[in-house]
């Protein structure tokens, strides 16, 4: 890694929103693990903040409406309730453009405009889903944003191709990143099916009133509705089906930890998915065919057995190894040299 003398702080940018969505938790957990990596002379913050008018969060980027000039107000010492790591608040908005380099979520990329224009601070726009890269309706505005940022950071090939067809001149801009995933001791399995309603809940509403007279008395299904990251896993743990309703995921990141966790996983694979849904961990189901939908859980319950673990224990191996927290920390401390440079 570059030598620095110079103090650099790496300063995140998030809505201060209780969903425990999965980027946002990325961008606690990568800031977190910035400050844990202990380089010196480099830290991590976080902003987090909100507009006058702030709608549910996940309904305005499904619904693409975010609009440039609403009025980012700070939110001080705010922290999830569902957060369960350490998070270093940056309770203003003064930034000094010889130490601070800012990260924008794709979403809110438009709010780096004024701050790059008049103040020349230098930043990156963190792409975590091609989908909402024109989240805002101002697409000049939006050019001019990814022009200027110094770097255009993506997790996955597939939002690579969107970045590329969006912003053709992002090309040699893009940083590699990586997420990882927990991995907990798989313990005594129960007759318990998990979903998260949070994404599409008329489609996990319709599935749960199909299947709820079909399964055996023995079993329960139970929906993950804003639990911490530390109470999924342990639900994972014990479930033995995990009901998958990603909607326009690059990486659908629950239905990989349920993977892990030795979940049967049957749903949607979000588009991009299709990429690690793999036979017999992953049963893939058509959008919106929710007869196959809930025949494919019944069938599941008949057929999984006590070797499940057993039988499955390669590719979640490979799970594991493909989202281990030692590849993330390899690409964080990467990036961090690479933001070194332009200093």
């Amino acid at each position: 890694m570059s030598k620095i003398e110079k103090k650099i702080n790496i300063i995140y940018f998030l809505p201060a929103d209780n969903s425990p969505i999965g980027g946002i938790k990325t961008i606690l957990r990568q800031s977190n693990l910035i400050n844990k990596l202990n380089i010196k002379n480099i830290k991590s913050q976080i902003v987090f903040f909100k507009f006058k008018k702030n709608k549910n969060l996940f309904l305005r980027l499904l619904q693409i409406k975010h609009e440039y000039k609403k009025k980012m107000i700070l939110k001080k010492n705010f922290i999830p309730d569902w957060c369960d790591y350490e998070v270093d608040c940056k309770n203003d908005l003064n930034f000094n453009s010889k130490k601070d380099f800012l990260v924008f979520p794709e979403v809110f990329a438009d709010q780096a405009y004024d701050l790059y224009l008049k103040k020349k601070i230098k930043y990156a726009i963190y792409v975590q889903n091609g989908y909402y890269l024109l989240s805002n309706q101002n697409t000049e505005i939006l050019k001019e944003v990814y022009k200027n940022a110094s770097f255009i950071i993506s997790y996955t090939k597939e939002v690579d191709r969107y970045i590329y067809a969006t912003f053709p001149f992002c090309k040699k801009k893009i940083l590699r990143t990586h997420i990882s995933f927990l991995s907990l001791k798989i313990k005594k399995k129960k007759n318990l099916i998990t979903y998260m309603p949070r994404k599409l809940p008329d489609h996990s509403r319709h599935l749960i009133n199909i299947i709820k007279n079909r399964i055996p008395k023995k079993w329960t299904i139970k929906p993950l509705n804003n639990f911490s990251e530390t109470k999924i896993l342990k639900n994972f743990i014990s479930s033995k089906i995990f009901l998958s309703f990603s909607h326009l995921d690059p990486v659908g990141f629950p239905p990989i930890e349920a993977a892990i966790h030795g979940n049967k996983v049957i749903g949607y694979s979000g588009h991009f998915g299709e990429t690690f849904w793999k036979k017999p961990i992953f049963t893939r189901i058509n959008y919106g065919d929710l007869i196959l939908f809930s025949n494919e859980v019944i069938n599941s319950i008949k057929n999984i057995n006590l070797n499940w673990i057993k039988k499955t224990s390669k590719y979640r191996n490979f799970l594991k190894k493909k989202y281990s927290l030692e590849e993330e920390i390899k690409y964080l401390k990467k990036n961090i040299a690479e933001i070194i440079k332009i200093f």
